[in-house]
């Protein structure tokens, strides 16, 4: 994770998030002050759970490692006054991060790292030479742009640059990840970002959780801050809108003397064990402690809206068209709302086989993957969620891999499946056949535990290709009791 930015709020949702999926250690890389309204209870918090620090060019700043020369005029006096409200010890404390870490086939840092302390953009493809030539390792981690996304080289040593799309490390191919910001996004999503690495199966997962932008507000009229002045408050989806461009905050070191002096130039992490230890024995002075943020579920009641069985909304969905092969970059599916609107679920279709003991809710709260589907039957019945199909054009070729995270409660009796089905012609001018290429009944083994699934076509038949006209996706529920659905995705996959 990355530009927490003395955003509790956020960091709050983003722990409690990692924390109810298993994470076993936290990297953070940098720039844990600045811009936000809190940083000593951010600092106090990031001190217990944290493993592993990065520093940051606002980081770097605080600690007195750099002067704020190269920050423009907002960003300067918002971390001087971050400075101003945090202890000597804090500081101290600051300044042991290293400019980056390294760990067992990857490397972490803020920025570029070719030279750490410059803290440079990595933007297009053009700025990431010098971090590939200063590390072997197939992966590093950065943050610095607060925006999501990754880097990929392969053979032909080309990088290209991909939206943030979960994946698997392959043989031969090297990937720079920026996980974005917890605490200020900019990328148009006003939500937290942050990844998980599975070193065990080589699995990087994007992760994005809403946190509550009401209390952030609170906490900068608490620190007695103008709210015109905290750029954070600009991402309130509630008030955002689409930039045009984004503003830069930091313009990177030009010369030696505007870098960051008297640094740890890299830190190995295993030995970084000891130190914690040490560090843990010994309170921080003047950091206070954070108290946890509540979450807010947004749920709205089923109507029945037929004699036997309910379609919502009556009317058929639009389809999506593919024009050229970018659209189908991503993501295929719509994002879960978060919230019903008079029963819809936007850019959804639900159905329901017994409408009067069927309950359907979105939640976003802090305690799982939000947003997310609550389905509760009162008895068994049938329940199918349809995303909007796909014209394809001729364009798309590859094969579909579907993931979802599922939770069951300890009432749940029955059977949920994924199925994604498309429609070929086997000849110029001939009929179009149906061909089922998912049909992936979900174990669910465990009870009130999230649990991650994911199906890819059948390599032995064959994939998505010019005669493929559409592409349609559901998920079949037949079951009683409580069921729970997120993090829904459909996308063309090389695995």
């Amino acid at each position: 994770m990355s530009d927490i930015h003395a955003n509790l709020p956020a960091w709050k949702a983003v722990l409690n998030d990692l924390t109810s999926l298993g994470a076993q250690r936290i990297i953070c890389l940098g720039d844990v002050v600045g811009y936000g309204p809190q940083p000593r209870e951010v600092l106090a918090s990031l001190y217990r759970h944290v493993d592993a620090f990065v520093m940051g060019n606002h980081d770097a700043v605080v600690c007195g490692k750099m002067t704020p020369e190269r920050f423009n005029r907002q960003a300067r006096i918002l971390v001087e006054w971050s400075t101003a409200q945090v202890s000597k010890r804090a500081r101290e404390f600051l300044a042991t991060a290293a400019l980056s870490l390294t760990g067992e086939g990857f490397t972490c840092v803020h920025g570029d790292l070719g030279q750490p302390g410059a803290f440079r953009y990595l933007i297009d493809p053009a700025d990431t030479t010098a971090t590939w030539e200063a590390t072997p390792d197939p992966l590093v981690f950065v943050g610095h742009t607060h925006r999501a996304g990754l880097f990929v080289r392969g053979a032909s040593g080309v990088p290209h640059p991909l939206p943030p799309e979960d994946f698997v490390l392959e043989e031969g191919k090297r990937y720079i990840v920026n996980v974005g910001s917890v605490g200020y996004p900019r990328d148009g999503d006003p939500r937290a970002s942050y990844c998980l690495f599975d070193s065990g199966e080589q699995v990087v997962r994007f992760r994005r959780v809403p946190f509550d932008y009401e209390a952030l507000r609170d906490a900068v009229r608490a620190a007695g801050l103008e709210e015109a002045a905290m750029p954070l408050l600009n991402r309130d989806p509630l008030l955002l809108r689409q930039p045009v461009r984004d503003q830069l905050e930091f313009d990177p070191a030009d010369s030696t003397a505007q870098m960051a002096q008297d640094v740890t130039l890299s830190r190995d992490l295993a030995a970084l064990t000891t130190s914690n230890r040490r560090w843990r024995r010994a309170a921080v002075g003047g950091i206070l402690a954070a108290a946890l943020m509540g979450g807010i579920a947004a749920a709205v009641g089923l109507h029945r809206t037929g004699a036997k069985d309910a379609v919502i909304p009556a009317e058929p969905l639009p389809a999506r068209e593919a024009v050229v092969p970018s659209d189908l970059t991503g993501n295929l599916l719509p994002p879960l709302p978060y919230g019903l609107q008079e029963g819809r679920l936007a850019g959804w279709c639900y159905r329901l086989s017994r409408p009067e003991v069927q309950h359907l809710t979105v939640e976003s709260d802090f305690t799982g993957p939000s947003p997310r589907l609550h389905i509760v039957h009162d008895r068994r019945a049938q329940w199918r969620l349809e995303a909007p199909e796909w014209v394809l054009n001729g364009i798309a070729e590859g094969r579909l891999r579907a993931r979802l995270q599922t939770w069951r409660g300890a009432d749940f009796v029955g059977t949920v499946k994924v199925v994604v089905v498309v429609d070929e012609h086997e000849a110029e001018g001939g009929r179009a056949r149906e061909r089922m290429v998912i049909n992936y009944d979900l174990p669910l083994s465990r009870v009130q535990v999230w649990e991650e699934a994911r199906r890819i076509m059948d390599i032995k038949k064959p994939p998505v290709r010019a005669q493929t006209e559409r592409i349609r996706y559901r998920v079949e529920a037949d079951f009683s009791g409580t069921l729970a659905l997120a993090d829904l995705s459909l996308v063309f996959t090389d695995d």
